[in-house]
């Protein structure tokens, strides 16, 4: 079997894009933005040049320019014509291309929600259902969407570029039944399993599939009870649940696709003893971070750029060829405002935050169901401290905010 690993930058230098507009402030979203996914032609100012009429932020170029090789999102929605939401992702994986940029596609909690809660017959009351009747969500259902998914990926000559990873959920190991999109590791595995079949479907040569990936928390022993915390996983910060998707995804026959992957938010010495301590735990497994940053909200905008500098400074070199790290994702590019009260530390750890102005530049989405040409703001950043300092990290130059 070829190498899937062989598609992925080494040093991954990514960047958690998840572009929420200033009107989307608390939960759930406004309808226009009921999936959440900007990744796509709808939101093409946000993410691109823009056109004859409307000039866009262009934020995957600033990406690209400040250094970054990968963007990461954390919602994809099925793709048209199929897909409830009717969204195109065509371009926007084009235009990354053009950027440079690799692209890592989530498979959201609401996919391995569904798969937990068809296994389960809705088990979990905190959602997503199935619903019922000749609308009922089933296996075959599931599958149909990650087919679409994995088709418009791989596009007609069955070349995923720049698409170079699959994260299939975020923090599994975070939540227990009750909560939206609560699932278990083989549920994420069956997901990756259904991915596989996509590509047989489509002739996929062995050469152009992706590795696995399902970002997990830090926590030594995980709020979600289906996890055995069992030495000497409960050593290591992530490690148990690490352990049941490597159980997962070997039950099913990809563990050669798997790649960890760990949320943390330590200081840069932290990281590098964490980095040493992987390998005593996991002997053979590579692993990436699919979150370090650091919120403004805790400390000041200085100790915030300070310390993301240090994070990247640190673990950039450790991401070689001869290494089983291979590099990090930056959370994130922009505050996310729906995440808690104004001012709250959840709100804070954009590297750019929104212009105190109000937005005076608004651009429409596709006429297309459900949201019909609805408008949506395409706001203006203001740079902290931070987005200086991990530039300067990226090309190992003095920090500036020292």
């Amino acid at each position: 079997m070829s190498n899937v690993f062989e598609h992925l930058p080494q040093p991954l230098n990514g960047i958690n894009w998840e572009p929420s507009p200033s009107d989307y402030n608390k939960v759930p979203a406004p309808p226009e933005y009921g999936d959440t996914d900007f990744a796509n032609e709808d939101f093409k100012y946000l993410w691109g040049p823009g056109d004859s009429t409307t000039k866009g932020r262009d934020d995957l170029k600033h990406i690209a320019d400040m250094g970054f090789n990968t963007v990461k999102m954390y919602n994809w929605s099925v793709p048209a014509p199929s897909g409830y939401w009717q969204r195109d992702h065509s371009t926007f994986l084009s235009y990354a291309k053009q950027c440079g940029l690799k692209v890592i596609v989530p498979i959201s909690n609401y996919f391995t929600g569904m798969a937990y809660n068809i296994r389960k017959s809705n088990g979990n009351g905190g959602g997503p259902s199935t619903g019922s009747g000749t609308n009922k969500v089933t296996d075959t259902t599931l599958k149909q969407w990650i087919t679409a998914i994995v088709t418009e990926v791989y596009g007609t000559d069955k070349d995923p570029s720049p698409v170079v990873m699959w994260a299939i959920g975020n923090e599994f190991d975070n939540s227990n039944l009750g909560t939206f999109g609560y699932c278990e590791a083989q549920d994420i595995a069956k997901i990756a399993s259904y991915i596989q079949e996509a590509e047989q479907s489509l002739g996929v040569p062995s050469g152009q599939t992706l590795p696995f990936s399902s970002p997990v928390t830090t926590a030594l022993t995980p709020i979600n009870s289906s996890i055995s915390a069992k030495a000497p996983y409960n050593t290591l910060m992530g490690g148990c649940a690490t352990q049941a998707l490597l159980t997962a995804f070997t039950a099913v026959g990809l563990s050669d696709r798997f790649i960890a992957s760990i949320n943390s938010y330590q200081t840069g010495s932290q990281l590098k003893d964490y980095y040493k301590g992987f390998a005593k735990v996991f002997s053979s497994l590579k692993f990436y971070y699919g979150e370090l940053g650091w919120s403004e909200g805790i400390g000041s905008e200085t100790e915030q750029a300070q310390n993301v500098y240090d994070q990247f400074n640190t673990t950039i070199p450790e991401a070689t060829s001869s290494s089983y790290y291979y590099g990090a994702c930056l959370f994130e590019f922009s505050d996310e405002l729906w995440k808690g009260p104004v001012g709250s530390t959840e709100t804070k750890f954009g590297i750019q935050t929104f212009s105190t102005a109000a937005p005076t530049k608004f651009a429409t989405q596709g006429d297309h169901s459900p949201v019909w040409g609805a408008k949506y703001p395409i706001d203006k950043f203001v740079k902290r401290k931070a987005y200086a300092s991990v530039v300067a990290a990226l090309a190992s130059k003095p920090d500036p905010s020292s």
